[in-house]
């Protein structure tokens, strides 16, 4: 688990993983942006999109192969150790203080960047560290 639980926790939907990621690293939630390829992107990469004169890559999360569709719903923008990272979702669900689930931290073998769970009204979340989520993309 990152060094200190956050008090609050941003909750999405993308494909059928339920994923929260800490409100400090929570930049902006965009509706349908429009997203691009270009050659030579890893696999996870589903895309490309353009915010404030930046080039962001936007992550699966779960199956790559899951999507066919270029363009998801949404795309919540964080912030990591290497700049702006995007992760497609189809619906947002909330922001929630933590005190109203519980957390728990989740040990070595687990999905890339999965760091613990969060119950939140009858629903589990993988909780998502984005700075070692994105140090173990591809290059």
């Amino acid at each position: 688990m990152p060094e200190m639980i956050p008090d609050r926790i941003g909750l999405f939907q993308a494909a059928s993983a339920n994923l929260a990621l800490p409100a400090d690293k929570l930049v902006k939630v965009l509706e349908q942006p429009k997203l691009f390829t270009a050659p030579g992107l890893p696999v996870s990469v589903r895309g490309l999109l353009l915010f404030q004169k930046q080039v962001v890559p936007v992550l699966h999360y779960e199956d790559p192969a899951g999507s066919s569709d270029l363009d998801p719903s949404y795309v919540v923008l964080c912030g990591s150790s290497l700049g702006l990272v995007g992760f497609a979702c189809d619906a947002v669900r909330q922001i929630a203080a933590v005190v109203d689930g519980r957390i728990e931290v989740i040990g070595n073998g687990s999905a890339a960047g999965a760091v613990g769970r969060f119950y939140f009204q009858s629903e589990t979340y993988t909780v998502i560290d984005v700075d070692l989520l994105v140090e173990c993309l591809p290059e």
